[in-house]
């Protein structure tokens, strides 16, 4: 199990059962990949602002379509962020063919692990 104390860590399949992530505490994961414009953009404003927020995240590298995660959690877009508690996803943000994510989602995640804190 990974301990997630405020950490910040990629991941791979084996940090996850099924649908579910091994480790509990509340975490937020950016599903990401090489290729992707929108992730080179979003994803270093995510780490950053978790970071800065003592907040937990997580990335997982999808390049490779052979990723099992891809259907394992139906990932359509990349950038998709989503927070897990309890080891559970508990709240989703999809990117959005030809957009990727705008940056507000970034305040949204960290509200929603704020939340979990409190």
């Amino acid at each position: 199990m990974i301990s997630m104390q405020v950490s910040n860590t990629e991941l791979t399949v084996a940090d996850f059962e099924g649908t579910g992530l091994r480790d509990t505490q509340p975490l937020a994961v950016v599903f990401t990949a090489s290729w992707c414009p929108f992730c080179s953009t979003f994803t270093p404003i995510f780490k950053s602002t978790l970071s800065k927020n003592q907040l937990s995240y997580g990335l997982v590298d999808l390049t490779s379509y052979d990723n099992p995660l891809w259907e394992t959690f139906e990932i359509e877009v990349v950038p998709t962020v989503v927070i897990f508690r309890n080891g559970r996803a508990a709240y989703r943000v999809d990117g959005i063919y030809g957009k990727g994510l705008p940056k507000s989602v970034v305040e949204d995640v960290v509200s929603e692990l704020r939340a979990t804190r409190n």
